[in-house]
């Protein structure tokens, strides 16, 4: 029960965690150290409250993950790059009408934003990078200079930029 865990990270120096439940990190006391998060990424870490200042927090990073988002991305985008969702519809209809849509087919011409620039959002640009879409990216912090290999945006202040490239 989340009680029994609340009451048992009191002394913790060191969490793993995944989903915690709420008032985890309020219930850990001052010898918290360093938290983990047991999935890929941070966010879910939150579910547990705001988490201490001084505590060290890291994710988990999988190449392989990262590399099957790519492809998965890359996929999307190519079907709506050659009109595969108006040729779903006309399938759907029983009818046919070769080149009835007006989707340009060059991937140069489809810019394409990725929201979120942890391992999973560069390794979904750089899938996209690859096949020739223009990639432009936006994440709540600031990334190193050369980090992500295209132009990336910040915070709540870039975010219309960010939005406004992709018009």
């Amino acid at each position: 029960p989340p009680e029994e865990a609340l009451e048992a990270v009191r002394d913790a120096e060191a969490v793993f965690a995944w989903e915690p439940p709420g008032g985890l990190w309020a219930a850990c006391g001052p010898k918290l150290a360093y938290v983990s998060s047991m999935a890929i990424g941070t966010e879910h870490l939150l579910m547990g409250g705001t988490l201490p200042p001084y505590a060290k927090v890291s994710g988990l990073r999988d190449p392989q993950a990262s590399m099957r988002m790519g492809l998965y991305v890359a996929h999307a985008a190519l079907g709506i790059a050659l009109g595969s969702p108006e040729y779903a519809i006309q399938q759907k209809k029983g009818a046919w009408a070769s080149g009835a849509t007006e989707i340009p087919v060059d991937p140069e011409q489809c810019p394409v934003g990725v929201m979120g620039l942890g391992c999973m959002g560069l390794g979904a640009a750089a899938a996209l990078m690859r096949l020739g879409f223009p990639v432009t990216g936006w994440s709540r912090s600031h990334k190193p200079a050369g980090e992500a290999g295209f132009r990336t945006y910040a915070g709540n202040g870039e975010l219309s930029v960010f939005l406004k490239g992709l018009m």
